[in-house]
C-alpha cells in the first residue's frame, strides 16, 4: 500500500465543562451524541 492510500480515523467524545473543540465545530457538550456521530462515520477533515 503506497502512502497516499493510507487514511486513519480518529472518534472523538468531548467532555468537559469547556469541550472549546467541540464548540468549534458546533457539536454540543453530549457524549450520546457524540458515539452517535462516530458511529454514523460522519467526516470532518482538520488540516
Amino acid at each position: 500500500m503506497n502512502e497516499s492510500t493510507r487514511s486513519t480515523a480518529l472518534g472523538l467524545i468531548p467532555l468537559g465543562t469547556g469541550s472549546d473543540f467541540a464548540r468549534t465545530f458546533g457539536w454540543k457538550n453530549d457524549p450520546c451524541e457524540a458515539v452517535e456521530r462516530v458511529a454514523r462515520g460522519l467526516l470532518f477533515f482538520l488540516f
